[in-house]
């Protein structure tokens, strides 16, 4: 079983609860900050409730007090991650950012996902919050609790707060009623503000990292806050919403298509290059795509 875990609250990962050194997402003997893998059926862990993979990478840490149950850490806000039902079974976290960056990693045992020396590709400042690509202030002698060198993982893909201030992580398609969509990770983003509902659908492709809007999403037809995707039977992806009482499905109704107008698949882009933060380079390039399925994901 695997479990996220944030950061424990503050901003910038700072302050009462957090390590002053080095922020609880690089303190390897706290859970915050991780996502944890642990055994259901064991029962080899302190407290002899659940158990411990043997396989975990710091079981036999040298840092002292480390938490065996670390799988990978780094994290600020991961919400929320999946499993690939395809391929190589590729584990996805969406990390929520603070005030710049949006990143959707490929996480693998062990790796350390940067937060909070950065945010996203970008240097991150924990005393105000603020990011650069003059990467000159991240470490380089980094080391894991085994003692082992180590480099910063950076993410698959990323964006900056002009496209959307909140990512919620998806799935990958693997259904069979869109064949475009396979191997692409569906997420969302909750808004481009917390005021007024922008919510925004996306599909990014994991090997090129190019994320696409879906043009006929919430955003298009009737703005919302996307709070939560799902995956129900046969692989279909679902969004959760404030005016739902259960996850929408999408498709034609859901997306209120007008008759005669539903297309799976056509060939037109239109690029938006996100701005990034305080000009410091391109942070992100969203495709609004009306070759995007217009009926989503079934």
């Amino acid at each position: 079983m695997y479990i996220a875990l944030g950061d424990g609250g503050n901003a910038n990962d700072v302050g009462d609860g957090h390590n002053a050194a080095t922020g609880n997402g690089q303190d390897p003997t706290t859970v915050l900050g991780k996502v944890l893998r642990i055994d259901p059926h064991g029962n080899n862990s302190a407290n002899h409730q659940y158990g411990i993979p043997t396989d975990n990478p710091f079981v036999n840490a040298t840092t002292p007090n480390t938490v065996k149950e670390i799988y990978s850490y780094g994290f600020r806000n991961p919400y929320r991650f999946s499993f690939d039902s395809g391929g190589t079974h590729q584990l996805i976290v969406a990390d929520v950012g603070q005030d710049n960056i949006e990143e959707i990693d490929k996480v693998t045992k062990g790796g350390n996902y940067g937060w909070h020396y950065k945010e996203g590709t970008f240097a991150f400042d924990p005393t105000n919050g603020h990011v650069t690509s003059d990467l000159s202030t991240v470490p380089t002698n980094l080391t894991d609790p085994n003692g082992s060198a180590i480099t910063l993982t950076d993410p698959v893909a990323e964006y900056d707060h002009t496209q959307g201030i909140a990512i919620v992580g998806g799935f990958v398609y693997r259904g069979s009623l869109l064949p475009q969509l396979q191997g692409k990770y569906v997420f969302g983003d909750f808004s481009r503000s917390f005021g007024a509902p922008s919510g925004r659908l996306f599909y990014l492709d994991l090997t090129t990292g190019e994320i696409s809007e879906f043009l006929n999403g919430l955003k298009d037809i009737n703005p919302q806050f996307v709070k939560g995707m799902g995956e129900g039977r046969r692989s279909r992806t679902l969004s959760a919403d404030e005016h739902c009482s259960r996850p929408r499905r999408h498709h034609r109704h859901c997306l209120r298509n007008r008759p005669g107008t539903f297309h799976p698949w056509r060939s037109r882009h239109r690029r938006i290059a996100a701005r990034a933060p305080a000009s410091e380079g391109v942070a992100s390039t969203i495709s609004r795509s009306s070759d995007a399925p217009k009926c989503l994901v079934q």
